[in-house]
């Protein structure tokens, strides 16, 4: 069950490795590094967010392998 998954993130879970902004769209490439019951993920995310007055209104999270994300939690 989804309420029972723990993900525990390891000591530096990300790295912000690049961002492209303009006056109303930004996207960040990250990389992540997870482990659930002893195995490890290391996965690419691309992150996009619309912005409106100088806010942040929308996000879309895009991994860039979603195959890698999707085979890792079938076997969490």
């Amino acid at each position: 069950m989804i309420e029972n998954l723990k993900v525990r993130f390891v000591r530096k879970p990300q790295d912000l490795d690049d961002v492209l902004a303009s006056d109303d769209r930004a996207a960040m490439l990250f990389h992540v590094r997870a482990e659930v019951g002893g195995r490890a993920l290391e996965i690419d995310y691309l992150l996009l967010a619309c912005i409106r007055s100088g806010a942040v209104t929308e996000i879309w999270t895009l991994p860039l392998d979603p195959a890698k994300l999707a085979a890792f939690f079938r076997l969490a």
